[in-house]
């Protein structure tokens, strides 16, 4: 039986996502202290995006990837995001869709393609005993899109958890590797994925504080942990973000979800990737913020596509044929994208600055703001 995904939230996991309502503002005391710190740290500053997915989506989404969020990652005087790009070992017609991204002056610093079908493989030969026991706990963190996680376990799991968390690592590591030839650390680290269609642009880099992770929102796709499609963290805390295949290759990540959901986590059925995250943030002592999320993700023209509602079990829902017209993935993330984008887009007709405290007011918090406090993201 596929996880039932919208199960009841764990306490820690909701105290996890008592999250920020709006988007920082920075005060000139902040800024100063952000500059010292990356100046301690010997950072020359910009973005490193961890870029992943099949290629063949970048038909419909590179144009607006290039328009709408790279440009937004560039904080304002610094130097252009970097991307890393990973894929699954890709066809011929889709290496073809990568010839923009790749055209001068190109962001793109590093590409690695893998054939994810020895990832388990590789996984189960040096690491049978730790994935056994991380297999103790069920749902689909550990997707492995219906493949035997080992041979004769008849252990077989939706989704792509797994490969996620492998390609993440890919990510980083071309990150580091970039870090040590150029002498200096990026200051923030941004996973997204190649699916992703931003009809409006994403927050400037300039308005997320550096203290904080920021998940994007959409009201309904956290799944009882946290969205887990797009993040913006400091390079500090990228390698708790995105270190779940560390974390499970050394056995410490069945300890920190058992830590973290208490002895439910080896008995239900319900440990997803959204879940996986928000864990690995808390146990790293990560504080959360959120902002309204401002792309969705799309699905491939002409293919079934089997419908997503967090409202309802997963025997109750349909599916529809994806088209240009229908292009949303998950219908209800797409609608909250869509109406985030028409608010913001009306603000900015009538203000200097689609993203703004103000904006993030009208358009995603829909009750006053509490008090500020030290430490509150805004």
């Amino acid at each position: 039986m596929a996880p039932r995904r919208h199960a009841a939230r764990p306490s820690a996991l909701r105290l996890l996502a008592l999250a920020a309502c709006c988007l920082a503002r920075p005060g000139a005391a902040a800024a100063a202290a952000a500059a010292a710190d990356a100046g301690a740290a010997g950072t020359s500053g910009g973005a490193a995006v961890c870029l992943a997915g099949r290629l063949r989506a970048l038909t419909r989404t590179l144009g607006l990837l290039r328009e709408n969020l790279l440009p937004a990652l560039r904080p304002q005087g610094g130097p252009a995001a970097d991307v890393f790009l990973y894929s699954p070992s890709p066809t011929a017609e889709e290496l073809a869709r990568l010839g923009p991204l790749l055209e001068e002056p190109s962001p793109v610093r590093a590409v690695r393609f893998d054939d994810e079908g020895h990832v388990l493989e590789e996984l189960g030969r040096t690491h049978e005993e730790v994935l056994r026991q991380a297999m103790r706990i069920r749902g689909n963190w550990l997707g492995s899109t219906r493949r035997e996680l080992l041979p004769r376990s008849r252990d077989k799991r939706a989704g792509t958890g797994i490969f996620m968390m492998h390609a993440q690592n890919e990510c980083l590591d071309m990150i580091e590797t970039r870090e040590l030839r150029r002498g200096a650390e990026y200051s923030h680290v941004v996973f997204t994925r190649t699916d992703l269609r931003w009809i409006f642009p994403h927050p400037p880099l300039d308005l997320l504080r550096s203290d904080f992770a920021w998940v994007p929102d959409t009201g309904e796709d956290d799944w009882g942990g946290l969205y887990d499609k797009h993040l913006v963290v400091p390079r500090s805390a990228a390698h708790h973000a995105l270190g779940g295949w560390r974390l499970l290759r050394s056995g410490r990540a069945k300890k920190i979800l058992v830590d973290a959901l208490g002895e439910q986590a080896l008995r239900g059925n319900d440990t997803n990737t959204e879940r996986w995250l928000a864990v690995r943030l808390l146990a790293a002592g990560l504080r959360v913020a959120r902002f309204p999320l401002t792309g969705y993700v799309s699905c491939d023209p002409g293919k079934w596509v089997t419908q997503v509602d967090a409202r309802l079990p997963m025997h109750a829902v349909g599916g529809f044929v994806c088209s240009q017209e229908r292009d949303g993935r998950y219908p209800l993330e797409h609608a909250a994208v869509v109406s985030f984008a028409a608010c913001l887009s009306a603000v900015g007709r009538v203000s200097s600055n689609n993203w703004s405290l103000s904006a993030a007011q009208r358009c995603y918090c829909p009750r006053p703001l509490p008090a500020r406090h030290p430490g509150d993201p805004f």
